[in-house]
């Protein structure tokens, strides 16, 4: 991996708020949850049809809104958003593009880890002894897929309060009189994570 892209991920993890914020996201829990309770359907054959036709139209459908939503931003609020005082670890931008990057990143993991388990014809995990490595191998991954599918389309819900809360810096900023006269406002504190 080069070093500029390297740092691009550093940069993302961090603003996303590292493995603290993973870790302390309900979503996360709710999706390992929901993934034990649902044994009985990823253990059969054919889960990955499921994630294989639901993550292309929600991955579109998430970087369209965050190319529209980058779009409307104007330049003077861009400026503002993109501040960070020296208690943050990051802007309210960065914040904001780290929440939808992390959401897309799930989303495509899930898509190939579906894929893959598809195309590989990794199909007999019901039939595959559980005893054996073959067997335990399946499972695990099927697991993994099923776990970060379930993962991919509770952060939904996330993204949206990360949208909500961006709309509600874009209101406040556009009260402020469009004036050059005027310096440049600090941005509204507040921050909602999962």
């Amino acid at each position: 991996m080069s070093k500029a892209i390297r740092s691009i991920w550093v940069r993302y993890w961090n603003a996303y708020g590292g493995i603290r914020a993973l870790v302390r996201s309900i979503f996360l829990w709710i999706a390992l949850v929901l993934t034990l309770l649902g044994w009985s359907f990823w253990s059969k054959d054919n889960w990955w049809e499921v994630p294989i036709s639901v993550l292309p139209n929600l991955l579109g459908f998430s970087l369209g809104g965050l190319a529209i939503l980058l779009g409307l931003i104007q330049p003077k609020t861009m400026v503002i958003l993109s501040q960070k005082s020296d208690d943050e670890k990051a802007s309210t931008m960065s914040q904001f593009t780290a929440a939808f990057t992390h959401f897309v990143l799930v989303q495509a993991s899930a898509l190939v880890t579906a894929i893959v388990f598809k195309s590989l014809k990794l199909a007999d995990v019901e039939q595959a002894n559980m005893l054996t490595s073959i067997g335990s191998f399946l499972v695990a991954v099927s697991f993994i897929g099923w776990w970060l599918f379930i993962y991919a389309v509770l952060l939904v819900f996330a993204v949206v309060i990360e949208v909500f809360r961006i709309s509600e810096i874009l209101q406040t900023l556009s009260k402020i009189p469009d004036d050059s006269s005027h310096d440049m406002p600090e941005k509204p504190k507040g921050e909602v994570r999962d």
